[in-house]
């Protein structure tokens, strides 16, 4: 249907009365509209989208879409009723609105048909200006005339079913929905809120971009078990799998079983992270300590994997000396049977010894008090004694041991997904007993050597073209500086890399429950902010209110957002969304934008459609 004819055909809300304020209406709901003889019509919802046409001095008609941002009675007298739900409630005699325009655009006549073209509409309204309601075949009629622009749908206006459009275009300049560098999104709300389900809507969109690559951060391994077919907490049952092996490309799960450790740096970084879980067994546990004890215990781990990979010259013969307990065989094979055998391996008890008798001898080197180091080097004897503490200590060694050892590194995880048109999902659930420190040491080794690879590819005149998702992101990038030398390195370098990396074509979507707990500098950086229900206390709706301080109305909108918890009483599901920036063609001013999320299924629907058209316009 031709959208100036899908127009004309929309149900009229009302008519224009008046400037309330500046960038706002007073408008009279028509009485039809809660006809107690027109069963179907009920009064405006708080949030409703709705559209009014003028034409402008040149007889070019201007479509502009705006919000009912709240409705009053201007009378106490009640007439008549409606239905709405089954159920007939009274209706007032007049209802106000208040309708605030957020976006706006003309239909042009060209070579090719009308076409859109977004602009400023800096007139007032006159009044008596009709407002009609949004309908679904004016939506479908808008989307038509960007079909190929891969506008989709990721849910429905708030208060209404009438489809929302979305446009998130890729960083690369191939065609017309490349930008030519990256941009920022951040998905905000309290838990249960549906931000992963909007995450997983995003990641199964960008396999329709089949110049795109996106990774995952998954501290919590939540997206790792989805999309490996087990479930786990929040599931949202979308096949994001399949979306990028349809646009040809795939899923790479990367456990961190899976990840090797083979550079010296990375391995003295990771002993950094993880050796606190052996060292508690000889009270060694004071950071200033652990690193000297890390650079004491560095060249036996190092040797390690350099047997492991064959590479025998490469270790020094000061360090091979160490390694002579093991036996007179192919030390490599035999230090293979500890990643076969696991705590049955003899080979591991030897690590075990090599590791204590380095520590003990060269305990000069991480304490300066004599009286330190001969508590330690008793508190070693100690342990050698103790079969089942010994037993415990050789099972921590074990897991780093292992964690060392996988099947790729970070660099061919990384070179694996980017230009191959694949979603990399890095589980970082660890151990218990590994703690969080490994987490950020994944993050901070993983961000290195990203952000490295992107400034060669940059240097080359080529972009990355990829989305990175990092869930939990208040963990790893908060406000304010952290004591943990540790946590503030990675913090750092993750406000550093975003600031950097959009010329790279590599854009960062954070996921967190918070706003305000999220560094200012990353804040700053975030073009597109989907916000879900729940940042209502003080701190946090200041910050919320501060994204849409130009746009009135907004913040009541949002506080009106119901708690989707409520929604699982009825058995249904509902997510609440503000948008703020451009996500939309129709928000491409910046103004906010309220939706609620499709279920899977209807997300599906809108996605092989929008997959289905890119085929049919590929082959041709």
């Amino acid at each position: 249907m031709d959208i100036i004819e899908a127009y004309e055909n929309a149900p009229k809300l009302g008519f224009i009365r008046g400037q309330q304020s500046a960038g706002a209406y007073t408008a009279v709901i028509d009485k039809d509209v809660y006809n107690p003889d027109m069963i179907e019509s009920e009064p405006p919802q708080v949030g409703e989208d709705a559209v009014v046409m003028v034409e402008d001095t040149e007889g070019r008609r201007i479509f502009i879409i705006g919000k009912i941002v709240s409705v009053e009675s201007d009378s106490d007298v009640r007439v008549g009723v409606y239905v709405q739900g089954g159920n007939m409630v009274y209706a007032p005699s007049t209802v106000i609105a208040k309708f605030v325009p957020q976006s706006s655009f003309v239909i042009k006549e060209g070579p090719s048909g009308r076409q859109v073209e977004v602009v400023t509409f800096r007139t007032v309204l006159n009044t008596g200006t009709t407002i009609k309601r949004m309908t679904q075949q004016f939506i479908d009629s808008f989307i038509e005339m960007f079909s190929d622009r891969k506008v989709f749908t990721p849910g429905t206006f708030l208060g209404s079913n009438v489809p929302v459009p979305f446009w998130l275009p890729h960083f690369g300049t191939e065609d017309k929905n490349g930008i030519g560098e990256a941009y920022h999104v951040g998905i905000f709300g309290r838990t249960g809120s549906g931000k992963s389900a909007l995450a997983k809507i995003l990641m199964a969109y960008y396999a329709v971009h089949r110049s795109m690559s996106a990774i995952v951060l998954d501290p919590q391994g939540e997206f790792f078990r989805d999309f490996s077919g087990k479930k786990g907490s929040g599931t949202y049952p979308l096949d994001v799998h399949s979306y990028w092996q349809e646009t040809g490309g795939g899923v790479i799960l990367a456990p961190i079983s899976q990840i090797a450790f083979e550079d010296r740096e990375d391995i003295r970084s990771l002993l950094l992270a993880v050796i606190r879980s052996i060292t508690q067994f000889i009270g060694i546990t004071a950071p200033d300590k652990i690193e000297r004890l890390v650079s004491t215990v560095l060249p036996i781990f190092h040797a390690y994997t350099l047997y492991i990979q064959g590479k025998d010259n490469m270790v020094p013969p000061s360090v091979a000396s160490e390694f002579r307990i093991i036996g007179s065989g192919d030390i490599g094979d035999t230090l293979k049977s500890i990643l076969t055998e696991g705590l049955s391996s003899p080979a591991l008890d030897d690590m075990a010894m090599i590791v204590l008798d380095r520590i003990d001898a060269r305990m000069d080197d991480i304490y300066d008090n004599e009286k330190s180091r001969e508590e330690k080097r008793n508190n070693i004897e100690r342990l050698k004694q103790d079969s089942d503490r010994m037993r415990e200590f050789t099972k921590r060694l074990l897991d780093i041991l292992i964690l060392m050892h996988g099947d790729h590194t970070i660099d061919q995880l990384i070179d694996m997904t980017v230009d191959s048109h694949k979603l990399l999902v890095l589980s970082m659930s660890p151990d218990d007993d590994m703690g969080e420190y490994l987490q950020y040491f994944l993050i901070d080794t993983f961000l290195r050597k990203l952000v490295a690879i992107a400034h060669r590819r940059f240097k080359d005149s080529k972009q990355m073209n990829t989305m990175v998702f990092l869930d939990e992101a208040h963990r790893f990038v908060p406000a304010g500086r952290q004591e943990d030398t540790y946590v503030e390195s990675l913090r750092k370098n993750l406000i550093r890399a975003v600031r950097e990396t959009r010329k790279y074509g590599l854009g960062w979507t954070f996921i967190s429950q918070t706003l305000g707990s999220l560094a200012p500098d990353i804040v700053y950086q975030i073009r597109i902010f989907l916000i879900g229900y729940g940042l209502v206390m003080a701190s946090e709706r200041a910050k919320v209110a501060e994204l849409v301080s130009g746009y009135p109305g907004a913040m009541d909108v949002y506080m009106s957002f119901p708690d989707p918890f409520s929604a699982k009483f009825f058995g249904k599901s509902f997510f609440p969304f503000m948008a703020v920036g451009p996500a939309s063609p129709l928000s491409a001013t910046g103004a906010p934008l309220f939706f609620a999320s499709y279920s899977a299924s209807n997300v599906r629907r809108s996605l092989d459609k929008l997959i289905t058209r890119v085929d049919d316009k590929t082959s041709e």
